[in-house]
């Protein structure tokens, strides 16, 4: 992808560089309207291949970029404290085992989104392709 060639120093280049395929493999194969058995198996693989590339981009390029939240991101972020302390809520969005400083933002691999990806391919053996339902309720 031109667009991302070369847009930081190596390694951080090849790592990002990989870890953009990865994706356009996955989400190819997640987007297939028929699934055969080796299709799933790719599949399988490939979200393997693309858990290993997400990892290695969060140990090995991460920690060397200091990323910190859009202006929109630390208004979203501040009224949400300011809704939780209203409401009486005293948890911590931050369990993390680094402090992250005021407005510094940490990729998160501890989310539903990553952690959902290694069900797709029983979801797919079980229902069948995502485009062949949805999850809206039916009134």
């Amino acid at each position: 992808m031109p667009v991302f060639e070369d847009l930081l120093p190596e390694p951080y280049n090849t790592i990002i560089m990989d870890l953009l395929y990865e994706l356009v493999q996955w989400l190819s194969l997640a987007k297939f309207r028929e699934h055969t058995d080796t299709t799933l198996r790719l599949f399988e693989a490939a979200t393997i291949s693309l858990g290993d590339q997400v990892r290695k981009f969060k140990t090995e390029v991460c920690p060397n970029f200091a990323t910190v939240d859009t202006p929109r991101e630390a208004g979203a972020r501040a009224r949400r404290k300011a809704a939780n302390s209203a409401g009486g809520a005293s948890k911590s969005s931050n369990t993390g085992k680094r402090k992250e400083t005021k407005g510094q933002r940490e990729f998160n691999l501890n989310t539903y989104k990553f952690h959902a990806l290694a069900d797709y391919v029983s979801t797919i053996r079980r229902l069948g392709t995502i485009d062949n339902y949805n999850t809206q309720n039916v009134s």
